[in-house]
C-alpha cells in the first residue's frame, strides 16, 4: 500500500467556490465547518481557516459558560444582524458543530468570540452519523436492532413494550397469571394442582 504524502498542516484547507466568497464568510461543507480569512473569487483556489480563534454572529442563544458547544446554523438570525443570514447557535438540530465558545455572551449579545475546531471533534458525534445505523428518529421507548447489515430503530412487539423511561412490561393478553394457594391446604404430599385457585377446576 503506498504511503501517505504530508500536504499541509491543518489548520487551513484548499477551497475553490463556485460565486465569490467574501473574507470572513463561513463555509460549511458537509459537517465541516470553515471561515475564509481572505476574499475568494468565483473558481479560483483559495483556503478555509479550519481552526483558530475567531469572533462570530450569533443568535439569541445565551452562552453562559467558556466551553460551551457552539453550532453553525446557515440561515440563522444573529442578534443585530440581517435576518437568515447565519449565525453561531447553541442548537445542535439541524446545524453543524463548530467549535466552543470562549467567552460568556449573553442572549442580547450579536457575537461571540468561539475556537474554531470543526474539523476533528468527537464529542458532537451522534448515533445517526454513524455508517451502520440506519434513519433514527429518537422516538420514545424504541431500541435499536442489528438487522444483518445496519442498525434499525424499532418497538418492541409481541409480548412486550418499552416505555420511554426504559421500563418493560407485559402486554395484558400474554401478562403472568397469578397462582393462589390456600396455606392451610400446604400438608405434606398435598396436591398443589387441586388446590389452585381460579383455574377453572
Amino acid at each position: 500500500m503506498p504511503a501517505a504524502t504530508f500536504v499541509q498542516s491543518g489548520e487551513q484547507i484548499d477551497y475553490t467556490p463556485n460565486s465569490a466568497v467574501a473574507a470572513g464568510a463561513v463555509v460549511v461543507q458537509g459537517k465541516l465547518v470553515g471561515v475564509a480569512k481572505q476574499p475568494i473569487a468565483a473558481n479560483v483556489l483559495g483556503a478555509l481557516a479550519v481552526t483558530g480563534g475567531f469572533r462570530g454572529p450569533k443568535d439569541s442563544s445565551n452562552i453562559t459558560a467558556v466551553g460551551t458547544m457552539l453550532y453553525w446554523d446557515e440561515d440563522g438570525n444573529p442578534v443585530g444582524g440581517v435576518a437568515g443570514s447565519g449565525a453561531l447557535t447553541t442548537t445542535a438540530t439541524g446545524n453543524a458543530f463548530a467549535g466552543w465558545a470562549l467567552e460568556i455572551a449573553g442572549a442580547g449579545v450579536g457575537t461571540v468570540l468561539f475556537f474554531l475546531r470543526s474539523a476533528n471533534d468527537k464529542s458532537s458525534l451522534a448515533t445517526d452519523d454513524l455508517s451502520n445505523v440506519g434513519t433514527v428518529a429518537h422516538t420514545a421507548g424504541k431500541i435499536l436492532v442489528a438487522n444483518g447489515s445496519k442498525h434499525e430503530e424499532v418497538a418492541l412487539s409481541s409480548d412486550a413494550t418499552l416505555a420511554a423511561n426504559g421500563a418493560a412490561a407485559l402486554n395484558a393478553a400474554h401478562a403472568e397469571q397469578t397462582v393462589l394457594i390456600p396455606i392451610a391446604a400446604l400438608d405434606a404430599g398435598a396436591d398443589l394442582a387441586a388446590l389452585c385457585l381460579g383455574l377453572g377446576r
